[in-house]
């Protein structure tokens, strides 16, 4: 997939996705589909769609899933749980500043079937989402789409 979209580099449109681990991936994804054809329509001049994760159970899975459904590229950030030098609890964290940082996105899906108050999402401890979205809250000028519920 990643010769294709190699090929239309300056109009690859990149979704970076955070989300809740315990999405249920066993059931239909109507609104994850429906959302990602949404971005896709939305920007029209975009040849090629990446999408980022973390690699974790539940949300990260279900919308790569359907992206790849969609003829999407799909690229797993995981974080490095045995590097040396850092604390376990601090891998997660640093993938997700990572992810945010490193892949001029412009749009970011959140994933999580509590609310789709980004503020108050933002707010939970201990949450990677909340986490990763502190991250996606200090780009300026991008579009979050939220998914609440998979049908």
């Amino acid at each position: 997939m990643w010769p294709q979209v190699l090929q239309h580099v300056g109009r690859v449109g990149r979704v970076v996705m955070t989300g809740t681990r315990y999405w249920p991936v066993d059931q239909p994804q109507e609104r994850l589909r429906a959302t990602l054809t949404l971005i896709q329509e939305h920007y029209p001049a975009k040849r090629a769609w990446v999408l980022h994760h973390g690699g974790c159970r539940g949300a990260d899975i279900a919308a790569a899933q359907v992206a790849h459904t969609l003829g999407w590229a799909v690229r797993v950030h995981e974080a490095d749980w045995n590097a040396v030098g850092i604390h376990r609890k601090a891998a997660g964290p640093i993938r997700n500043r990572e992810m945010v940082n490193s892949t001029d996105a412009t749009t970011y899906l959140v994933v999580h079937p509590k609310t789709d108050d980004l503020e108050e999402l933002r707010k939970v401890r201990g949450s990677g989402t909340a986490d990763c979205l502190r991250h996606m809250f200090r780009h300026p000028g991008v579009t979050f789409y939220v998914v609440t519920d998979p049908v």
